[in-house]
């Protein structure tokens, strides 16, 4: 069983701003880093349609912001077909570049408001059904009896399920049975269980 992380997202309402200089002229507009993550979800979908949904957003809203930010860093970003978006060079190297760096930003401001004591944190871990038969209910249990200032949201699914939410950022956390080599996850083994095969003591296997 391993236990694998994209990235924390805060699920909830409160939100903050953050922006990243351009490094232009002084005067010029700043870059919204929250435009860098709808950019990463739009390019992780295909779709802006679909990430619309996943972000929980308009879809005129989000085509928007893909148009204000390629007219920010002046260069196409994205190649629009009746089939959705695909990223172009830039796109891609884009991606490339800013995927890890947002990702550590994210764990950070996680980590930094865990110390809040007045503050909430939720986080959504994903369990398969026979491991969250066992470990949700004592889970949520020592959550509540240690007074942590941690909502948890269990999502239960397939171990391939929740390997899908987790690269679009529907779930923050979760422990999953083989997954696949993916570079854009953190992936640290949780426990090992061990298979016996029984049979007849007169059989021929």
């Amino acid at each position: 069983i391993w236990f694998v992380r994209f990235g924390m997202k805060n699920h909830g309402k409160a939100s903050s701003h953050y922006a990243l200089l351009s490094g232009k002229q002084t005067g010029e507009a700043a870059l919204d880093l929250k435009r860098f993550q709808y950019f990463l979800q739009v390019a992780e979908a295909g779709s802006v349609s679909r990430a619309a949904d996943i972000i929980g957003i308009a879809q005129p809203a989000l085509s928007r912001q893909m148009r204000l930010l390629e007219e920010e860093l002046e260069i196409a970003l994205f190649i629009r077909n009746a089939r959705g978006m695909a990223l172009t060079d830039a796109g891609e190297e884009l991606q490339a570049r800013i995927l890890a760096p947002l990702r550590q930003l994210k764990l950070a401001l996680q980590d930094v408001r865990l110390h809040s004591p007045s503050r909430t944190t939720t986080i959504a871990l994903g369990l398969m059904p026979s491991v969250a038969s066992i470990l949700a209910a004592p889970l949520l249990l020592h959550l509540q009896q240690a007074g942590a200032a941690i909502e948890l949201k269990i999502v239960v699914a397939s171990s391939a399920a929740l390997h899908a939410k987790l690269r679009a950022a529907e779930i923050d956390i979760a422990l999953l049975d083989d997954p696949p080599s993916d570079e854009r996850i953190v992936m640290r083994d949780a426990f090992t269980e061990k298979m016996h095969l029984i049979g007849k003591s007169d059989s021929h296997v």
